[in-house]
């Protein structure tokens, strides 16, 4: 595999994700296109699952649910397929997310508890809290009051105890 074009693929999802966060999704979109055309020639399923997943989410703020369902699940298997628990996770949650946005509420707090339940022994303090964030929300519109507050809950503790940027953009 060519080095330079594995390179050249991050770079194009670093710029994708910039875009993303100061809210120029068209121009992510043009950008995560960019790293799918240097990813056809690369056997890098890390990079691929990141553009999947970074196309999923980007897709699903634009609209685009059958779309941004597919990127999403994409995500997921190459995930799976790796064995890396934190990238599933974080596949797991844009998924519910997308079910959520379509009233899948019983798929999106299935997807949720699973993402959770691969995050309980991490370390990894922003990943869970933004992961609480989103299944909270589910809990909320699937009429679970209570079950949503003690999501969010854990999710502020989390944002306090953090105190990192992406989450106040979150919360």
């Amino acid at each position: 595999p060519d080095i330079g074009a594995a390179e050249v693929a991050d770079a194009r999802l670093r710029a994708a994700s910039a875009f993303s966060n100061a809210g120029s999704y068209r121009a992510a979109i043009h950008e995560l296109d960019e790293c799918r055309t240097v990813l056809a020639g690369l056997d890098d399923p890390r990079l691929h699952a990141n553009e999947r997943l970074h196309r999923g989410r980007t897709l699903a703020i634009l609209g685009d649910a059958e779309s941004s369902e597919a990127a999403t699940r994409d995500a997921v298997s190459l995930a799976e397929s790796l064995g890396d628990s934190d990238m599933l996770a974080d596949a797991l949650s844009a998924l519910g997310s997308v079910y959520e946005r379509q009233g899948q509420l019983n798929e999106a707090l299935e997807v949720f508890q699973r993402a959770i339940s691969l995050l309980a022994s991490s370390t990894a303090l922003v990943p869970r809290t933004l992961l609480r964030v989103g299944y909270a929300s589910a809990l909320r519109e699937a009429g679970r009051t209570i079950d949503a507050l003690d999501q969010a809950r854990a999710a502020y503790e989390g944002l306090r105890v953090a105190d990192h940027p992406r989450l106040y953009i979150h919360a």
